[in-house]
């Protein structure tokens, strides 16, 4: 029987996207702000994932791009999403053709990532539960589940620690590309140092690792109805290992 906790009372709202091609995505956010508090209170991982912030935006309209790119879309390649929260970005990635292996550490999250893998099953969208700065548990991922072609992680710099694990996770993916969005969090500088130590030999002979301003087409993803095509720029994206991509503003390699 399942013990009854604040985690999984949390109800759950059911909504909609629809990316700019006219595909449906199905999510959900939780629908209590107070009662995901309680999650916290309640020993779960502080569930910030559980509704979608602006990063997720940037990474869909970053994924729409690479996806018309690529004749067939992101078909044939294999994504992992750390800190995926609603799933919205691994929605989409898996929309445009993607393999998706979306985690995230919190119990709330990962029941809205269940609940959107669900309700989505015509997609290959695979949920795990990782804590991204266990790096043992990474690298159990990784030998598991890898290898990766792309790693993203959307707006995970909220305290040093978390930024330096991000960069620990990024390295240890052994992506061959990275996708790695930060709006600007004072936390940044550690993720840059600590990704320089691990790996950056292995780029480019030990080229630097750089943010760059992304501009973002809001219009890639509309919620439940809304009709805006907002254009804006995210600061900053690093971008790397997209060569793929057409010469242009948007993906500048961040390594160079």
């Amino acid at each position: 029987m399942q013990q009854w906790t604040a985690t999984n009372a949390v109800p759950l709202r059911r909504l909609t996207a629809t990316l700019r091609n006219g595909a449906q995505l199905t999510w959900f956010n939780a629908d209590d702000e107070k009662a995901m508090v309680a999650c916290a209170l309640d020993g779960d991982v502080e569930p910030v994932g559980s509704v979608v912030w602006p990063a997720g935006v940037a990474a869909i309209s970053a994924l729409e791009r690479l996806s018309n790119a690529r004749r067939g879309g992101l078909r044939g390649l294999s994504i992992l999403e750390l800190g995926a929260g609603t799933g919205l970005t691994a929605l989409a990635a898996a929309k445009f053709g993607a393999r998706v292996i979306a985690t995230d550490a919190s119990e709330l999250c990962l029941r809205l990532l269940r609940a959107a893998r669900d309700a989505n099953p015509d997609l290959s969208f695979a949920v795990e539960k990782l804590d991204f700065s266990d790096a043992a548990a990474v690298e159990a991922l990784v030998r598991a589940r890898g290898p990766f072609d792309l790693v993203v992680a959307c707006d995970t710099f909220y305290s040093t620690p978390l930024a330096k694990a991000t960069a620990g996770a990024v390295a240890a993916s052994r992506a061959t590309a990275r996708l790695v969005l930060d709006p600007c969090r004072p936390t940044r500088s550690q993720f840059v140092d600590q990704l320089k130590r691990l790996e950056a030999a292995s780029w480019d002979g030990g080229a630097d690792v750089a943010f760059r301003p992304l501009p973002i087409d809001a219009g890639a993803v509309r919620f439940d109805g809304d009709a805006s095509d907002e254009q804006f720029s995210f600061d900053g994206a690093y971008a790397a290992g997209f060569g793929q991509l057409p010469p242009g503003p948007l993906f500048r390699c961040c390594i160079s």
